[in-house]
């Protein structure tokens, strides 16, 4: 996590349990992107599961995307 958000907030998260609303984990980098509903998640989610599925069969395979041969595991 420290990676991805600064150190202040990183010690702020781990050691008080503070939680972000969604506007300061955009703004602070924790999260990418917030779905406006259900069905935009949904949409946000498979977008990014073909996208990764590119990457590595193995990715296909463990969110079972369409593109993986269950057979051999592979695509």
């Amino acid at each position: 996590m420290r990676n991805v958000i600064s150190n202040r907030h990183t010690e702020l998260a781990l050691t008080t349990g503070r939680l972000f609303t969604t506007d300061e984990a955009l703004k602070i980098g924790l999260i990418d992107e917030v779905a406006t509903d259900k069905a935009d998640a949904v949409a946000k989610a498979e977008k990014f599961l073909v996208g990764i599925s590119k990457i590595s069969g193995n990715y296909a395979c463990a969110y079972r995307l369409p593109e993986c041969d269950t057979g051999t595991g592979r695509m």
